[in-house]
């Protein structure tokens, strides 16, 4: 497994190569800083003495929602130590993490850092106390390389200062990476938690309700002495696992907006259950740009840089439990249990496939809890409708293919009004429904392990969202599907597009073995043309080595023979582990051209379906659609990603 903390490629040499934290030319737009840097006290060696590890604190957890300092006559004063604490992000019995973390002067270290909240023509006035064993090199809101303007660099021991007034809104990250022989070293370690938020609101006006949400890794090597004994990993929302991580409450009808900041362990595409967000502005952490209305996607997954920032809004229409998380079964697996307890993970027995409790002990890491209550005076809805148009039986059962030495699983599928059923795949069967008929698929388990299907970008009720043990309201919750039983799930699905139709239970083991398919949502009256509709689902054959990336369930297969000269779909989706991919599309040696369509099944604006070069770079959990029209001859397209795939695309 590979991860990385924070992206950096300083002016000035660093010790760990890493892809560039936002590299631009000019000034900071948080404007010129004035900077002050002064020497370590004579009584240095006093360093560390009131955090000594027998006499350290516990870092607390930082929700986001109080800015640190004091505003007064549009400064911000804000005091700001460095030291070693003890911080615990999961189980309260688990072994704590002593690592720096920043505090503000007369409160507890916590993790993230505290926050910094000003109204744009704020000038932050801030110091710096450095605590740690290393010279800090503090950077506040500037995109890489920083110029001595952007930064200061703290002794150990001593006191730095740093002044500049921000010009622009928008979210932005400042950070500090200890320096060793002069150079600021990008650790995975020992500095890793040094991470927090500024957030610029617009002068003259209120900020708007927000919450933000900081996404973090811990990589800590057990011992240096001895690489064997493995590492300490963990993915953090807001310096928690799930199932520790804060839930949150909202009623059906509110303006719900989040701020996010990813700081640490590669891109995540972040997922919402039930419901599209609208992605309001990217930034890079010291940048951000807004986004014009017009051109703001609907979305139901979004695969934000490292580092990286999003403002997101929607509102929830329906009430029960749905889920917030990163869609990398990496970031998110059981395994990251151990971690909590630094206990070194056996992948291998994640290849058991279940593990009980699938709320308490089947995910972890990068996962959030959304309750939805019904609005104010409104029952909610009773039982599911008989008016069922569609019926349709998905078994999940073992295939007769193999991914090495580990089990392959799939779906059989059986249409309504068929009389067959499609033999098991993995990945399973496309799988279409219509755009305003109700529908119901019972799934069937013919595993020896309980399993669950979750309807990915469908908006349906939560009962329904195949969440064992969480989706549903109250007492009422959908129960994970035991060997030999059956869950029936019911949804009318609102639009047409690319769906994913995916297992929750063990993602890590079951995605790997093939539980996932393509849904594919027609519009009335439409049917299934397979000569010009053509699903590329991506994803990886087993979970342990030798695994390689798969498109429709092989790393490679004969050429894709198409008709020239007419309008063929191309419908992406990526079920990978951990890895992001990259697509593209050549014609004798040259990159050909495609016209996008939609992405998560959202129709992307008309003014955008312009051709435009047949690349696509995504990750986990997300869809898109492309409509590409060949010329005769033979095209290559390449799929990179785990490991690399090469497809031969015939048109004749």
């Amino acid at each position: 497994m590979r991860y990385i903390l924070i992206a950096a490629a300083l002016g000035a040499p660093i010790a760990i190569a890493a892809p560039a934290l936002a590299v631009h030319s000019g000034a900071s737009r948080l404007g010129a800083p004035r900077v002050h840097v002064i020497a370590p006290p004579s009584g240095a060696a006093r360093l560390r003495s009131e955090y000594r590890a027998s006499e350290l604190g516990d870092a607390i957890i930082n929700d986001n929602t109080k800015s640190a300092g004091t505003l007064r006559g549009g400064v911000l004063t804000v005091r700001l130590f460095a030291a070693e604490a003890k911080w615990h992000p999961g189980a309260p019995d688990a072994p704590a993490i002593v690592t720096g973390v920043f505090g503000e002067e007369g409160h507890a270290p916590s993790n993230p850092a505290p926050l910094l909240r000003v109204p744009l023509g704020t000038r932050i006035e801030l110091t710096l106390r450095n605590v740690l064993r290393d010279t800090l090199f503090f950077v506040a809101a500037c995109g890489l390389p920083c110029d001595r303007g952007d930064t200061v660099r703290v002794a150990p021991g001593a006191t730095g200062h740093l002044a500049f007034a921000p010009r622009s809104a928008g979210t932005f990250a400042y950070y500090a990476m200890p320096v060793h022989g002069g150079k600021p070293v990008l650790s995975l370690d020992e500095e890793g938690q040094l991470r927090g938020v500024v957030v610029v609101d617009p002068a003259g006006a209120a900020p708007r309700p927000d919450r933000i949400i900081v996404v973090n890794i811990y990589q800590h090597l057990r011992d240096r002495a001895d690489p064997s004994k493995g590492e300490r990993v963990l993915f953090t929302f807001n310096g928690r696992v799930w199932p520790y991580t804060e839930r949150l409450t909202y009623t059906v009808g509110d303006s719900v907006r989040w701020r996010i900041l990813n700081v640490g362990g590669g891109q995540h595409p972040l997922h919402l259950h039930g419901f599209y967000f609208r992605v309001e502005s990217r930034g890079d952490g010291g940048t951000d740009t807004p986004i014009p209305p017009a051109k703001q996607p609907l979305v139901v997954t979004e695969d934000v840089a490292l580092p990286g920032t999003i403002q997101i809004a929607w509102s929830p229409d329906r009430p029960g439990n749905w889920l917030f998380h990163c869609h990398k079964p990496m970031h998110m697996g059981a395994w990251i249990n151990d971690e909590v307890y630094d206990r070194e993970p056996t992948f291998p027995a994640a290849l058991a496939m279940a593990h009980g409790d699938h709320m308490g002990d089947d995910m972890s890491g990068l996962v959030i809890g959304i309750k939805v209550l019904p609005a104010r005076g409104v029952a909610s809805a009773g039982a599911e409708r008989a008016d069922v148009a569609n019926r349709l039986r998905l078994v999940a059962e073992k295939t007769g293919d193999s991914y090495g030495p580990e089990p392959t699983l799939g779906y059989s599928l059986r249409h309504s009004g068929d009389t067959t059923t499609s033999p098991p795949a993995s990945p399973g069967p496309i799988m279409t429904v219509t755009r305003g008929q109700r529908t119901q698929v019972a799934v069937v388990n013919h595993l020896g392990v309980a399993t669950t299907v979750h309807w990915h970008g469908i908006e349906l009720e939560s009962y329904n969202d195949g969440v064992g043990g969480w989706s549903g309201a109250g007492g009422h919750l959908a129960p994970m599907i035991a060997p030999g039983d059956s869950f029936v799930a019911t949804f009318t699905p609102p639009r047409a597009g690319t769906f994913i139709y995916h297992t929750h239970m063990n993602d890590l083991g079951q995605m790997a073995a093939g539980m996932y398919g393509a849904l594919i949502v027609l519009e009335p009256g439409e049917t299934w043309n397979a000569k010009t509709d053509h699903v590329f689902a991506i994803g990886q054959s087993g979970l342990m080595a030798p695994a390689w990336t798969v498109v429709n369930g092989r790393p490679a297969d004969g050429p894709l023979i198409i008709k020239a000269g007419v309008p063929h779909r191309f419908r992406f989706l990526s079920m990978t582990l951990d890895e992001e991919t990259d697509v593209s599309i050549a014609r004798h040696d040259s990159v050909t051209t495609w016209t996008p369509i939609a992405k998560d099944a959202m129709a992307v604006p008309a003014a955008e379906r312009t051709p435009r070069a047949a690349k696509l770079h995504f990750g986990p959990g997300e869809t898109y659609d492309f409509e590409f029209t060949p010329q005769p001859g033979e095209y290559e397209m390449k799929v990179l990603s785990l490991t690399n795939v090469l497809l031969t695309i015939i048109a004749e």
